[in-house]
């Protein structure tokens, strides 16, 4: 599949999400992890590990982030998909006064 998207120019990110301390003792976690990024590593796709990234009170439930957690999360996505809409030329360069032109348009 990499492949695949690679060679029509989809840059491809794989980011492992946040786990709480409570899956620390299982055994497939680090497993899985070091097996992915070597995967990765050989496709040339970028691996972003962010499972550590919350502490347990930024989590809903085993799995899915609350408000808290979210807030975290958000802007890390974000700067993912800002780098590909400039990588592909979806979106201008950052400029230093695109802040100040969004504040006028408002």
């Amino acid at each position: 599949m990499t492949d695949y998207l690679q060679s029509r120019g989809v840059r491809v990110v794989v980011v492992f999400l946040p786990l709480g301390t409570w899956d620390d003792s299982l055994p497939f976690e680090r497993e899985y992890i070091d097996a992915i990024t070597e995967v990765c590593r050989r496709q040339s796709v970028t691996v972003v590990d962010w499972s550590k990234l919350l502490d347990d009170e930024d989590f809903a439930d085993s799995n899915h982030p609350n408000p808290y957690g979210v807030d975290k999360m958000q802007p890390r996505f974000l700067n993912i998909a800002l780098d590909f809409l400039r990588s592909s030329h979806a979106l201008g360069p950052r400029t230093p006064d695109a802040k100040a032109s969004l504040s006028a348009a408002q």
